[in-house]
């Protein structure tokens, strides 16, 4: 297990001896990063270019507004074939489901089936078996490509009805937010399993982040609070009395108290801190603002003893 790279799970995970239990990384990219390791490449890296964001879409040339269009939407997304998936999931790495005719363009079934009575025919568990039957793989030295013959009737990755991408998915997404955040492995360290870069998992806490503010804290009770780090899905798992605490409790409290989570925002270090403290705090420290109160039984913001203070902002 401490061998994968990336140490990731992927989109085969309650499949036994499913190849795709782990996320692998795809062959043209190792490929790249191969030559990267041995020294095959141009060296023509300067420094960071700066990055303008303050003019208008009708500014970019007419001939490049779809490609910064397609851009603008791929950039904020995950990429890879997590399990069950945040914006589409497997099928979309098959080439049964694209036209021949037209690049990224998606089959559309010639009739509608109701969903239900597509899934009678998969059965309770999708294999490989019943989304491919005979079908072959080939690779190319250029990247992955995939060739698929008889494919069976029910299969998912042929042409596409309405709502057909989409229904791999979580459903509701909420759980999904709060159970993929780490998985704890008997070896080793959390995993950050699912969702990496949209999830965050351990947290610095506002409260946490204004007591370096404070005048009165020496540097180590300063250096405490900013190694306090708590879980971002604190609270959600049952707080207060008669509650279950357990797995399924805290995916039904997600769908309520998703809206008052917290947002990480990047904010500069607090002024006035010891030359000592800024050679263990980094000038730019990412902070949880913005969460309510985890308590369905009442509306009252959290921390209400402590003074308010002007918000975070980024």
């Amino acid at each position: 297990m401490q061998f994968k790279i990336p140490y990731m799970l992927g989109s085969g995970v309650d499949y036994t001896f499913s190849p795709a239990h782990w996320f692998a990384m795809p062959l043209l990219q190792y490929q790249i990063l191969e030559r990267w390791c041995e020294g095959d490449f141009i060296d023509d890296y300067t420094s960071q270019p700066a990055v303008d964001k303050s003019g208008a879409f009708d500014d970019i040339p007419l001939d490049q507004q779809p490609h910064a269009l397609t851009r603008a939407a791929l950039e904020p997304l995950s990429g890879g074939a997590f399990h069950p998936g945040v914006e589409l999931t497997w099928p979309m790495r098959q080439q049964n489901i694209y036209r021949d005719d037209m690049p990224f363009r998606i089959k559309q079934a010639p009739t509608y089936e109701p969903v239900w009575k597509r899934a009678e025919k998969i059965g309770l568990l999708l294999t490989p078996e019943t989304a491919f039957g005979d079908a072959r793989r080939s690779e190319s030295l250029s990247g992955e490509s995939y060739s698929y013959y008889d494919l069976p009737e029910e299969s998912p990755i042929g042409p596409q009805y309405p709502g057909d991408l989409t229904r791999w998915l979580g459903l509701p997404w909420h759980p999904d937010a709060f159970s993929c955040q780490q998985v704890m492995h008997t070896i080793d360290f959390p995993n950050a399993a699912w969702w990496p870069a949209l999830l965050p998992i351990d947290i610095l806490p506002e409260y946490c982040f204004r007591q370096l503010e404070r005048e009165d804290l020496s540097d180590s009770e300063k250096l405490k609070f900013f190694n306090d780090r708590q879980q971002w899905t604190r609270g959600v798992s049952g707080i207060g009395y008669h509650v279950e605490g357990s797995y399924n409790d805290g995916l039904e409290r997600m769908v309520a108290l998703w809206s008052r989570m917290g947002f990480v925002l990047s904010h500069p270090r607090p002024e006035g801190l010891s030359d000592a403290l800024k050679r263990v705090i980094p000038e730019t420290l990412f902070v949880e603002i913005g969460r309510g109160s985890m308590d369905l039984y009442t509306d009252s913001p959290p921390n209400h003893s402590i003074p308010k203070r002007a918000p975070l902002s980024q």
